[in-house]
């Protein structure tokens, strides 16, 4: 029997990003991204932009790049300013871009104009990959996850670019994500999400760590396809007695690392 379950595609919601072209003037974006710190986890670093308009200001993060790649402090006469909903509004021809060089004293800061917006634009695809983080934090991998077992998936998103996939699903407490896997075909697309305990939990004798109500959690994660979704069904390929298995699982580890890994 065919245990397969397809799942809905939900569309994708409004664009959560917005990029135009930026007329560099000066040196003052060089000094800005120069001073600026990347993120832990890796992407263009953060400047802290304001973004004038007529009689509107407002402050917002931004990041530049190329249409190619990352900008990297070499000369340019025109960057890709990209933001985030809700200034995407600003975006627009003739508003100034102001930028910080953080590099100075605090009590010498000041904002300076680093250029002027040009046109609307289309950020690359590499520049929103790198940006997810910004809008919707996928769940970290825990592949040591202890006793892992399937999981059902309870949303799924297909993206703006047709071939990137949100998947969604519920977690208990002490559970971590562990695995997604991908399978594509040319009529469908399969997708199984595997859960598991932390690896950090010590085990115990007792009442169940797992029976904690109001602390399930919700898990996250981007699939990405070879080729536009288009017509293709996606399913869930978890096994139906999965909610069984959790429960098995976190059996066999109250029993203590004799059982851990059967």
């Amino acid at each position: 029997m065919d245990h397969r379950r397809r799942l809905h595609i939900q569309p994708a919601p409004p664009r959560e990003l917005a990029s135009a072209w930026m007329l560099v003037h000066g040196d003052t974006l060089y000094r800005a991204w120069r001073s600026a710190t990347p993120p832990a986890s890796g992407g263009p670093p953060n400047l802290h932009c304001r973004l004038v308009h007529r009689q509107t200001i407002r402050r917002t993060l931004g990041w530049v790049s190329h249409n190619h790649g990352p900008y990297q402090g070499e000369p340019a006469d025109r960057v890709l300013l990209t933001t985030r909903h809700p200034d995407t509004d600003l975006l627009r021809p003739q508003a100034t871009v102001q930028l910080i060089d953080q590099a100075q004293r605090s009590d010498q800061r000041h904002w300076e104009q680093a250029g002027v917006l040009h046109q609307p634009a289309d950020e690359p695809d590499w520049l929103r990959a790198s940006l997810i983080r910004y809008t919707w934090q996928p769940t970290p991998l825990v592949a040591d996850a202890r006793q892992p077992w399937q999981a059902p998936i309870h949303t799924c998103t297909l993206m703006h670019d047709g071939r990137t996939l949100r998947l969604e699903g519920i977690m208990g407490w002490g559970e971590v994500l562990s695995k997604i896997q991908l399978s594509e075909q040319p009529d469908e697309v399969g997708v199984l999400a595997t859960v598991g305990i932390d690896p950090q939990l010590v085990p115990r004798h007792g009442p169940s760590l797992r029976a904690r109500p109001g602390l399930a959690q919700q898990w996250r994660a981007i699939v990405h396809l070879s080729a536009p979704l288009r017509q293709r069904p996606v399913l869930d390929l978890s096994h139906p007695d999965s909610t069984s298995n959790a429960s098995h699982s976190w059996d066999r580890w109250h029993r203590g690392p004799i059982d851990q890994d059967r």
